[in-house]
């Protein structure tokens, strides 16, 4: 897959396990692994922010699985007052 990122672009990966980060730096590619894990209680304190009003989340617009292309065109247009979302 590493192939579709543009030569001084960047890879990002989101995964649950750890697993090797491709070596672009040839092509000037930037690489970044972001962990994720399930942790609801970890998530508790925030969802109480949320649920009292204390953090607004700020989205722009909510899309779902079959949106992904749509969502990718509205970022690229610009002018967000928030982040854009995929909601599966």
């Amino acid at each position: 897959m590493t192939q579709a990122v543009a030569d001084g672009g960047r890879y990002a990966s989101v995964a649950t396990q750890a697993g090797p980060v491709p070596d672009l730096s040839a092509r000037g590619v930037r690489t970044t692994v972001h962990q994720v894990r399930e942790d609801g209680a970890a998530l508790a304190g925030p969802a109480a922010l949320v649920d009292r009003g204390a953090l607004r989340l700020r989205v722009h617009a909510a899309f779902g699985p079959d949106g992904v292309r749509a969502a990718h065109e509205r970022f690229r247009r610009g002018g967000l007052s928030g982040k854009l979302a995929l909601v599966f």
